[in-house]
């Protein structure tokens, strides 16, 4: 074939080329498509810039209601240290048989005299009184605020000589301590479980005896 002479497409290259150039987005699409691309990259990492502000934001409210929770938690202790001291020179006797116009003074110095073995006369007491709603089936128990913590104690050192006598002289708990006293009862049994001057002392399956403040030392 002469140089002159022009050369015939092929019907299959001409197709395949018309094929081609109709699959080819317009410009127009192509220029719509990147900026979408853009706008959805800048919105992504927006939302990710704002997620990340967000944890941070978290964190810190958290950190802050963990100091808060903190704080309360301090300033109840301190409230129940300073309410159990005003109880320091209260014992609570149980066990009492109550009766109709009943004098708790008396009832109280016989049983310390002729149970405990102690010297003590009216004038070592404040008061004393039941406490507790009236039940026809239970004694309610006699609350006793002695003048000095001195007697107070010599009492409470002598709670022992009750044993198998169906009274019982415990301290004056406060609603907290009290409750705390009762969860102690209940993981380590009542044997291992006392009070000493308002605090809870617990004896542990190893032997160890140590003090508890609140649930967490359980």
């Amino acid at each position: 074939m002469s140089s002159g002479t022009r050369s015939k497409k092929n019907p299959a290259d001409a197709s395949s080329e018309e094929a081609s150039t109709a699959s080819d987005p317009p410009p127009q699409e192509k220029w719509l498509s990147t900026i979408m691309e853009k706008q959805t990259a800048n919105i992504l990492n927006s939302i990710d810039i704002k997620f990340n502000e967000f944890y941070e934001s978290l964190k810190e409210l958290k950190s802050d209601l963990s100091k808060t929770i903190s704080r309360v938690d301090c300033a109840e202790e301190k409230l129940d240290d300073l309410e159990q001291y005003v109880r320091r020179n209260n014992l609570r006797i149980f066990g009492v048989k109550e009766a109709v116009g009943e004098d708790t003074d008396q009832i109280v110095i016989a049983l310390i005299k002729n149970k405990l073995n102690i010297d003590i006369s009216l004038n070592d007491l404040e008061r004393s009184h039941r406490v507790g709603p009236k039940v026809s089936q239970f004694a309610r128990p006699i609350i006793v605020k002695f003048c000095s913590y001195r007697k107070r104690a010599e009492v409470f050192g002598n709670k022992k000589l009750l044993k198998k006598t169906g009274f019982v002289i415990r301290e004056d708990l406060t609603k907290r301590r009290y409750k705390l006293v009762q969860s102690a009862q209940e993981k380590y049994g009542k044997n291992n479980v006392w009070t000493a001057d308002g605090k809870i002392v617990i004896k542990k399956s190893d032997n160890t005896v140590s003090y508890i403040s609140n649930a967490n030392n359980l």
